[in-house]
């Protein structure tokens, strides 16, 4: 057998999403074929009889990295935006040799999540974010032979989950240990028309993500001030709400990559770490917040 018989890694891909090539990915799946079965279960027999009532295509996730092409970030931020884009996206699998052997076509997509990584000061690897999207038709068509690597630029690789700042009103936050990780989900309902196998999508909802975040015990006096305002004193009407942003950083912890605006925050609950005797685990305290609208930036495709 030759080598161009044989099967291949599953490590040689690349997506392309309106155009553009996504880059820096680290996983992709989904996107297989799935039908629900409608069962009839007749009274003279004992066997329940099946057959296909609706076909239709799984959810399709990627993992993508700061530098995520222009086409991806539009997408996303359209998301944030509560402007659902449909978009095209086609994932081409390689041979050992990085040329195209076959592409699966992902037709008028639309985005269902966007999953942002947990931040921590102590996590010094690579941040990706979850793109989740669903795709009204999806075709399989033999690839074209050409090469399939990205060409990887200095700022796909520059954002670490250790690179962030948070800023959210007048709290301190120059301490901020940890911002645990969010997802935003955005509802997609198909549209059934008789006369058609493969249903339309639609969007119908976004649920904006709560954001819980780990400060330093020698914050907790100051944070513990305001949460008792919010919630002691009554100053949690819609002029108390807070403004802020989660901003992305350069490994020079002075650059902005991109930023995550927050807007109308509120406090949702307040705590200190359980104490135990003999433990040697840094105390911290956490706050959780509603947010009624996020804007996604990136710098690089602003400019």
């Amino acid at each position: 057998m030759g080598a161009n018989d044989r099967s291949y890694t599953a490590g040689n891909f690349a997506l392309d999403i309106a155009g553009y090539n996504v880059g820096y990915l680290r996983k992709v799946s989904g996107g297989g074929m799935k039908a629900d079965i409608a069962t009839n279960k007749l009274g003279p027999d004992n066997v329940e009889k099946k057959h296909v009532a609706k076909i239709g295509w799984e959810e399709f996730k990627f993992e993508v990295g700061i530098g995520m092409g222009q086409g991806c970030y539009e997408w996303i931020q359209a998301a944030f935006e509560k402007a659902f884009l449909t978009k095209q996206a086609t994932l081409t699998s390689g041979d050992f040799n990085h040329k195209a052997t076959s592409e699966m076509q992902l037709i008028d997509c639309l985005i269902t999540e966007v999953g942002i990584p947990k931040l921590s000061g102590e996590d010094k690897n690579p941040a990706f974010f979850t793109v989740g999207c669903k795709p009204e038709r999806v075709r399989h068509v033999p690839g074209n032979g050409a090469d399939i690597r990205a060409k990887i630029g200095p700022k796909q690789k520059a954002f670490l989950c250790s690179n962030f700042m948070l800023e959210l009103g007048d709290l301190p936050c120059q301490r901020v240990s940890t911002i645990d990780a969010m997802v935003l989900k955005c509802s997609v309902v198909p549209d059934d028309v008789g006369m058609f196998r493969e249903s339309t999508l639609h969007p119908a909802a976004v649920v904006v993500p709560d954001i819980k975040v780990t400060w330093s015990y020698a914050d907790f006096k100051q944070v513990q001030e305001h949460a008792h305002r919010w919630f002691v004193e009554g100053k949690h009407l819609e002029g108390d709400e807070m403004n802020g942003r989660i901003v992305l950083l350069n490994p020079n912890m002075k650059d902005e990559l991109g930023e995550i605006e927050l807007h109308n925050v509120g406090w949702k609950s307040f705590k200190s770490d359980d104490r135990e005797g003999g433990s040697e685990k840094m105390l911290r305290c956490q706050g959780e917040f509603y947010c009624e609208r996020m804007k996604f930036k990136i710098k690089e495709y602003d400019s």
